[in-house]
């Protein structure tokens, strides 16, 4: 998904919004809480699985994956989705200070391709 962060301007010429990590979960935490609201009958995996892979590359990209995959945690956060995403920005960042504030690459045209 990361990769992906340079879309915008790459294949349709608009700017790009720049969202840092921390601010793709929090956009993400709001759209979850929506979507269980309007469908409960939505698993956890199918509202995790387009954010499972944003740190990937990063150092402690495998337990962010973990903690996301666990139903578990979703359980100790009372099954509340905006809780269980906050916890989860919570646990990163202190495994790994300032990655989630960073902002996304300038990627060339060529990379993609």
């Amino acid at each position: 998904p990361w990769l992906f962060s340079d879309a915008d301007r790459t294949f349709y010429g608009e700017p790009n919004p720049g969202y840092t990590r921390r601010e793709i979960l929090d956009l993400w935490s709001d759209f979850g809480t929506m979507m269980m609201q309007e469908r409960p009958y939505l698993s956890l995996p199918m509202l995790t699985k387009p954010i499972v892979n944003l740190f990937c590359g990063e150092k402690f990209n495998a337990r962010y994956r973990q903690f996301l995959s666990d139903p578990n945690n979703f359980k100790k956060c009372d099954n509340n989705f905006e809780t269980f995403i906050d916890t989860c920005v919570e646990l990163y960042d202190e495994l790994a200070p300032g990655v989630l504030d960073k902002k996304p690459p300038a990627l060339e045209l060529s990379l993609i391709h």
